[in-house]
Protein backbone atom coordinates (compact mmCIF):
# COMPACT_ATOMS: atom_id res chain seq x y z
CA UNK A 1 0.00 0.00 0.00
CA UNK A 2 1.47 3.20 -0.99
CA UNK A 3 1.06 6.01 1.74
CA UNK A 4 0.20 9.56 0.51
CA UNK A 5 1.77 12.43 2.71
CA UNK A 6 2.29 16.29 2.31
CA UNK A 7 5.18 18.78 3.75
CA UNK A 8 4.86 21.82 5.42
CA UNK A 9 7.57 23.68 4.42
CA UNK A 10 7.28 26.30 6.70
CA UNK A 11 4.95 25.55 9.65
CA UNK A 12 5.45 26.98 12.87
CA UNK A 13 4.91 24.99 16.33
CA UNK A 14 4.78 26.24 19.30
CA UNK A 15 4.96 24.51 22.77
CA UNK A 16 3.50 26.34 25.22
CA UNK A 17 3.80 25.80 28.70
CA UNK A 18 2.93 26.86 32.61
CA UNK A 19 0.68 27.38 34.79
CA UNK A 20 -1.11 29.97 33.05
CA UNK A 21 -1.27 28.20 30.11
CA UNK A 22 -4.76 27.12 29.36
CA UNK A 23 -5.74 30.81 31.17
CA UNK A 24 -3.62 32.70 28.59
CA UNK A 25 -4.42 30.35 25.20
CA UNK A 26 -8.44 30.56 26.26
CA UNK A 27 -8.44 34.67 26.35
CA UNK A 28 -6.04 35.21 23.53
CA UNK A 29 -7.96 32.82 21.04
CA UNK A 30 -11.20 32.11 19.88
CA UNK A 31 -11.15 28.32 20.98
CA UNK A 32 -12.54 27.57 24.58
CA UNK A 33 -9.30 26.02 25.51
CA UNK A 34 -10.43 25.16 29.38
CA UNK A 35 -12.46 22.19 27.82
CA UNK A 36 -9.64 20.31 25.59
CA UNK A 37 -8.04 17.52 27.68
CA UNK A 38 -5.01 15.81 27.50
CA UNK A 39 -4.80 14.46 24.30
CA UNK A 40 -7.33 16.24 22.58
CA UNK A 41 -6.93 19.22 20.03
CA UNK A 42 -8.95 22.02 18.66
CA UNK A 43 -9.00 24.36 16.15
CA UNK A 44 -9.24 28.43 16.45
CA UNK A 45 -8.07 31.64 15.54
CA UNK A 46 -6.04 35.14 16.72
CA UNK A 47 -7.77 37.63 15.50
CA UNK A 48 -7.05 41.37 16.23
CA UNK A 49 -9.60 43.51 18.36
CA UNK A 50 -10.82 44.69 14.72
CA UNK A 51 -12.14 40.80 13.99
CA UNK A 52 -9.39 40.77 11.58
CA UNK A 53 -7.46 37.51 11.57
CA UNK A 54 -4.13 36.83 12.44
CA UNK A 55 -3.76 33.55 12.87
CA UNK A 56 -5.36 30.28 11.92
CA UNK A 57 -4.32 27.44 14.71
CA UNK A 58 -4.43 24.06 16.17
CA UNK A 59 -4.34 23.58 19.70
CA UNK A 60 -3.32 20.23 21.12
CA UNK A 61 -3.45 19.50 24.59
CA UNK A 62 0.39 17.81 25.89
CA UNK A 63 -0.71 17.94 29.57
CA UNK A 64 -2.50 19.75 32.16
CA UNK A 65 -0.33 23.09 31.35
CA UNK A 66 1.15 21.70 28.12
CA UNK A 67 -0.20 22.82 24.62
CA UNK A 68 1.27 22.63 21.19
CA UNK A 69 0.05 25.62 19.21
CA UNK A 70 0.20 24.44 14.97
CA UNK A 71 0.30 27.07 12.43
CA UNK A 72 0.69 25.25 8.96
CA UNK A 73 0.22 28.13 6.63
CA UNK A 74 0.58 31.46 6.25
CA UNK A 75 3.13 33.78 7.60
CA UNK A 76 4.84 32.18 10.50
CA UNK A 77 5.97 35.84 11.84
CA UNK A 78 2.77 36.88 11.85
CA UNK A 79 1.38 33.92 13.12
CA UNK A 80 3.51 33.82 16.43
CA UNK A 81 3.19 37.62 16.73
CA UNK A 82 -0.54 37.32 17.20
CA UNK A 83 -0.78 34.31 19.31
CA UNK A 84 2.17 35.75 22.09
CA UNK A 85 0.64 39.55 21.35
CA UNK A 86 -1.00 39.85 24.97
CA UNK A 87 1.70 38.04 27.10
CA UNK A 88 2.49 40.52 29.69
CA UNK A 89 2.98 38.95 33.17
CA UNK A 90 1.33 35.50 32.70
CA UNK A 91 3.61 32.35 33.79
CA UNK A 92 3.61 30.72 30.50
CA UNK A 93 6.80 29.38 28.30
CA UNK A 94 6.26 30.16 24.47
CA UNK A 95 8.77 28.05 22.84
CA UNK A 96 8.96 27.57 19.00
CA UNK A 97 10.39 23.99 17.60
CA UNK A 98 12.61 25.80 15.16
CA UNK A 99 13.90 21.86 13.65
CA UNK A 100 9.86 20.63 14.13
CA UNK A 101 8.67 18.92 10.87
CA UNK A 102 4.73 18.64 10.20
CA UNK A 103 3.98 15.79 7.64
CA UNK A 104 -0.12 15.10 6.73
CA UNK A 105 -0.33 11.58 6.08
CA UNK A 106 -3.54 10.19 4.22
CA UNK A 107 -5.66 7.55 6.30
CA UNK A 108 -5.14 4.92 6.80
CA UNK A 109 -2.03 6.43 8.77
CA UNK A 110 0.42 3.45 9.97
CA UNK A 111 0.62 2.83 14.20
CA UNK A 112 4.13 2.15 14.14
CA UNK A 113 4.27 5.98 12.05
CA UNK A 114 2.19 7.75 14.28
CA UNK A 115 4.32 6.44 17.68
CA UNK A 116 7.41 7.89 16.15
CA UNK A 117 5.48 11.12 16.01
CA UNK A 118 5.55 13.66 18.97
CA UNK A 119 2.35 14.31 18.57
CA UNK A 120 -0.52 12.82 16.16
CA UNK A 121 -3.63 14.96 15.17
CA UNK A 122 -6.86 13.67 13.44
CA UNK A 123 -7.11 16.18 10.46
CA UNK A 124 -9.24 16.38 6.91
CA UNK A 125 -6.99 18.10 4.16
CA UNK A 126 -6.87 16.29 1.48
CA UNK A 127 -10.50 15.23 0.73
CA UNK A 128 -10.25 12.47 3.37
CA UNK A 129 -9.66 11.70 7.01
CA UNK A 130 -5.90 11.98 7.85
CA UNK A 131 -3.40 12.98 10.81
CA UNK A 132 -0.80 15.54 11.06
CA UNK A 133 2.25 13.87 12.40
CA UNK A 134 4.73 16.25 14.66
CA UNK A 135 8.46 15.26 14.00
CA UNK A 136 10.79 17.33 16.68
CA UNK A 137 13.37 16.62 13.93
CA UNK A 138 13.89 17.66 10.37
CA UNK A 139 14.58 13.98 8.91
CA UNK A 140 12.36 11.72 11.72
CA UNK A 141 9.69 11.10 9.24
CA UNK A 142 12.53 10.11 6.65
CA UNK A 143 14.18 7.96 8.82
CA UNK A 144 11.06 6.10 10.19
CA UNK A 145 9.83 6.06 6.60
CA UNK A 146 12.88 3.92 5.89
CA UNK A 147 13.00 2.03 8.88
CA UNK A 148 9.48 1.03 8.45
CA UNK A 149 9.72 0.13 4.96
CA UNK A 150 6.72 2.11 4.11
CA UNK A 151 5.85 3.04 0.21
CA UNK A 152 5.26 6.26 0.45
CA UNK A 153 4.04 9.34 -2.56
CA UNK A 154 4.31 13.10 -1.48
CA UNK A 155 1.41 15.19 -2.92
CA UNK A 156 2.20 17.71 -4.99
CA UNK A 157 1.24 21.50 -4.20
CA UNK A 158 -1.03 21.38 -7.00
CA UNK A 159 -3.32 18.42 -6.12
CA UNK A 160 -3.24 19.79 -2.39
CA UNK A 161 -4.70 23.01 -3.83
CA UNK A 162 -7.08 21.49 -5.75
CA UNK A 163 -8.12 19.20 -2.29
CA UNK A 164 -8.56 22.15 -0.36
CA UNK A 165 -10.54 24.31 -2.93
CA UNK A 166 -13.09 21.38 -3.22
CA UNK A 167 -12.86 20.86 0.44
CA UNK A 168 -13.97 24.79 1.28
CA UNK A 169 -10.55 25.04 3.10
CA UNK A 170 -8.92 28.57 2.02
CA UNK A 171 -5.51 29.01 3.47
CA UNK A 172 -4.92 32.21 5.04
CA UNK A 173 -1.54 33.95 3.27
CA UNK A 174 -2.13 31.86 0.22
CA UNK A 175 -5.94 32.06 -0.80
CA UNK A 176 -6.58 34.50 1.22
CA UNK A 177 -4.44 37.42 2.78
CA UNK A 178 -3.68 37.79 6.49
CA UNK A 179 -6.33 40.73 8.25
CA UNK A 180 -9.24 40.13 6.49
CA UNK A 181 -12.17 40.37 8.55
CA UNK A 182 -12.88 37.03 9.59
CA UNK A 183 -16.70 36.16 8.83
CA UNK A 184 -15.52 36.95 5.41
CA UNK A 185 -14.08 33.80 5.30
CA UNK A 186 -15.23 30.37 4.12
CA UNK A 187 -15.68 28.23 7.08
CA UNK A 188 -14.94 30.77 9.99
CA UNK A 189 -17.42 29.63 12.28
CA UNK A 190 -15.95 26.01 12.45
CA UNK A 191 -12.91 27.97 13.99
CA UNK A 192 -15.62 29.89 16.75
CA UNK A 193 -16.65 27.75 20.45
CA UNK A 194 -19.69 29.03 20.87
CA UNK A 195 -19.39 28.73 24.70
CA UNK A 196 -16.31 30.33 24.48
CA UNK A 197 -15.68 33.46 26.86
CA UNK A 198 -13.85 36.90 26.20
CA UNK A 199 -11.29 36.98 23.01
CA UNK A 200 -9.87 40.21 21.20
CA UNK A 201 -12.29 40.48 18.25
CA UNK A 202 -15.66 38.68 19.67
CA UNK A 203 -17.42 41.83 19.92
CA UNK A 204 -16.93 42.88 16.22
CA UNK A 205 -17.64 38.96 15.07
CA UNK A 206 -20.79 39.13 16.89
CA UNK A 207 -21.97 42.33 15.44
CA UNK A 208 -21.09 41.22 11.84
CA UNK A 209 -22.89 37.57 12.54
CA UNK A 210 -25.93 39.32 13.73
CA UNK A 211 -26.31 41.31 10.81
CA UNK A 212 -26.82 38.27 9.03
CA UNK A 213 -23.52 38.84 6.58
CA UNK A 214 -20.43 40.80 5.95
CA UNK A 215 -19.98 43.15 3.04
CA UNK A 216 -17.95 40.76 1.30
CA UNK A 217 -16.88 36.74 1.33
CA UNK A 218 -14.79 33.78 -0.17
CA UNK A 219 -16.62 31.94 -2.83
CA UNK A 220 -14.53 29.01 -4.35
CA UNK A 221 -15.39 27.92 -8.28
CA UNK A 222 -14.18 26.13 -11.13
CA UNK A 223 -13.82 27.50 -14.44
CA UNK A 224 -15.88 25.53 -16.83
CA UNK A 225 -14.43 27.31 -20.45
CA UNK A 226 -10.91 28.50 -20.79
CA UNK A 227 -10.05 32.06 -19.66
CA UNK A 228 -7.81 34.10 -21.32
CA UNK A 229 -4.93 35.80 -18.96
CA UNK A 230 -6.19 39.31 -18.94
CA UNK A 231 -9.50 38.52 -17.61
CA UNK A 232 -8.09 36.11 -15.21
CA UNK A 233 -8.46 38.59 -12.03
CA UNK A 234 -11.51 39.94 -11.64
CA UNK A 235 -15.37 38.29 -11.09
CA UNK A 236 -18.16 39.66 -12.70
CA UNK A 237 -22.19 39.20 -12.77
CA UNK A 238 -24.13 39.46 -16.24
CA UNK A 239 -27.39 41.37 -16.00
CA UNK A 240 -30.05 40.86 -18.26
CA UNK A 241 -29.02 43.31 -20.71
CA UNK A 242 -25.47 41.57 -20.92
CA UNK A 243 -23.32 44.37 -19.03
CA UNK A 244 -20.60 42.79 -16.91
CA UNK A 245 -20.79 44.13 -13.10
CA UNK A 246 -17.88 43.82 -11.15
CA UNK A 247 -18.21 41.32 -8.16
CA UNK A 248 -14.87 40.82 -6.80
CA UNK A 249 -11.39 39.72 -7.39
CA UNK A 250 -9.71 36.09 -7.33
CA UNK A 251 -7.08 35.14 -5.01
CA UNK A 252 -5.32 32.55 -6.77
CA UNK A 253 -6.54 30.76 -9.78
CA UNK A 254 -4.99 27.33 -11.26
CA UNK A 255 -5.84 26.32 -14.80
CA UNK A 256 -5.22 24.50 -17.77
CA UNK A 257 -5.62 24.31 -21.17
CA UNK A 258 -7.27 21.06 -21.99
CA UNK A 259 -9.92 19.91 -19.48
CA UNK A 260 -8.04 18.52 -16.39
CA UNK A 261 -9.69 14.62 -15.79
CA UNK A 262 -7.60 13.59 -13.10
CA UNK A 263 -9.28 15.67 -10.17
CA UNK A 264 -11.36 13.96 -7.93
CA UNK A 265 -14.05 16.50 -7.58
CA UNK A 266 -17.36 16.68 -5.67
CA UNK A 267 -20.70 15.14 -7.15
CA UNK A 268 -21.93 19.24 -7.23
CA UNK A 269 -19.09 19.81 -10.27
CA UNK A 270 -19.12 16.31 -11.53
CA UNK A 271 -19.98 15.70 -15.28
CA UNK A 272 -18.13 19.69 -15.84
CA UNK A 273 -15.13 20.32 -18.28
CA UNK A 274 -12.37 22.14 -15.32
CA UNK A 275 -10.33 24.61 -16.98
CA UNK A 276 -9.44 25.51 -13.64
CA UNK A 277 -10.45 26.35 -9.86
CA UNK A 278 -9.72 28.80 -7.41
CA UNK A 279 -10.86 30.95 -4.72
CA UNK A 280 -11.79 34.94 -4.54
CA UNK A 281 -13.46 37.26 -3.04
CA UNK A 282 -17.16 38.63 -3.92
CA UNK A 283 -19.36 41.25 -2.55
CA UNK A 284 -21.92 39.85 -0.76
CA UNK A 285 -25.46 40.08 -2.76
CA UNK A 286 -27.46 37.54 -4.18
CA UNK A 287 -26.42 36.72 -7.78
CA UNK A 288 -26.85 33.24 -9.96
CA UNK A 289 -24.43 33.69 -12.59
CA UNK A 290 -20.22 34.34 -11.94
CA UNK A 291 -18.35 34.99 -14.87
CA UNK A 292 -14.27 35.41 -15.20
CA UNK A 293 -14.51 37.26 -18.56
CA UNK A 294 -16.63 35.90 -20.84
CA UNK A 295 -16.01 32.14 -18.92
CA UNK A 296 -18.68 30.89 -16.85
CA UNK A 297 -17.79 29.42 -13.37
CA UNK A 298 -19.38 27.02 -11.36
CA UNK A 299 -19.51 28.59 -7.75
CA UNK A 300 -20.00 25.84 -5.50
Amino acid sequence: MVIKYLLFEEPLIIEVAGIHARRYLNSRLTLNVERINEGEAGRGAALTPQGKVEALVDVACLSKRSFLVINATGSPELAWEGVIRYKVAERADFNKLEGAQLIHVVAPVPIELSQRAFFSLPKVRLGGEGADLCFRDRGEFEEAIQELGLEVKEVSSEDYFAARVFAGQPALGLDFPELTLFPEVLGFEGYISTNQGCYPGQEVIERVTALGKPPRRIVRFVLTEPVDRDSSKTLFMKGADQAAVKLGEVTRLVTFSEPNKSLELPQVVKGLPIYGFGFGFVKNREFEDLFMGEAPLAVF
